[in-house]
């Protein structure tokens, strides 16, 4: 167990368990075991006081709920390319994949994520089939340069028609560096962002959606689970608490030049 002044990291282990989504879905999924309480503690008071992005090693609520809500409303990954930035454990991504995108790239800014984590859950999520599109995983650090640069160099310049995030602001510095990084991968004309966000320190939904209107976009709810309830808290991973849930909403967000 770690103590006050040890690295979360010294007690980190990893387990593969069965997370289902709707009822036909079922994933063999890599992450990171619950860490002892002085581990949260330690690990909480590094997401607060770095940009390292190391949030990524489980599967947070509003990252299930997002591939909940992907997997009820196929048509808007269908045919599409699509990036998920801070992707995690990639649930949204195989979502999508099974949804029938053309292909989907899942993204996180921690090395240890993509490699360990990542990586593992497409590789043994994501069978080979001549009828469904591709899936890759890599590193893309939001804001970063050099991160965007081996992006284009690897996948290309072509933006993307619809972008997805689940529960990845949980410091209020993240917002406007992923709403840039979405202007820079997001198609303009035609492209739509997803974003499931769930109030996490001092990003609120008011303040998320005042950073979105200052960044050039506009946005509409098309789910908010406090008005909905938790009819489906039954199939929710164990970790997912329920007042989480309640208080996430679901994105749509386009460029304010965009016509629906």
């Amino acid at each position: 167990m770690a103590s006050s002044d040890e690295d979360w990291r010294e007690e980190v282990e990893y387990a593969v368990g069965t997370i289902r989504v709707g009822t036909d879905l079922q994933f063999e999924i890599r992450q990171m075991e619950e860490l002892s309480l002085a581990g949260s503690l330690s690990m909480l008071s590094e997401m607060r006081e770095t940009t390292s992005e190391i949030s990524g090693q489980r599967i947070w609520p509003g990252s299930y709920l997002l591939a909940e809500y992907v997997h009820a409303n196929p048509d808007i990954v269908t045919g599409k390319r699509v990036l998920e930035l801070g992707a995690g454990t990639g649930l949204v991504s195989l979502v999508a994949r099974l949804a029938g995108a053309t292909s989907a790239i899942a993204t996180d800014g921690d090395l240890d994520v993509v490699t360990d984590i990542l990586a593992w859950n497409v590789q043994n999520n994501a069978a080979t089939n001549a009828t469904l599109g591709s899936i890759d995983t890599t590193s893309l650090w939001w804001g970063d340069a050099s991160s965007n640069e081996a992006f284009r160099d690897r996948f290309g310049s072509n933006p993307f028609d619809v972008i997805v995030a689940g529960d990845v602001l949980y410091k209020g510095e993240l917002v406007p560096l992923l709403l840039s990084t979405v202007l820079k991968w997001m198609h303009t004309a035609h492209g739509t962002f997803f974003l499931c966000h769930i109030p996490r320190a001092d990003v609120s939904h008011e303040v998320l959606q005042h950073e979105l209107l200052a960044h050039g976009f506009s946005f509409e709810v098309v789910l908010d689970h406090a008005a909905i309830g938790t009819q489906d808290a039954a199939r929710l991973p164990t970790d997912c608490a329920i007042d989480d849930v309640i208080k996430a909403k679901v994105y749509r967000i386009i460029h304010t030049n965009v016509t629906t």
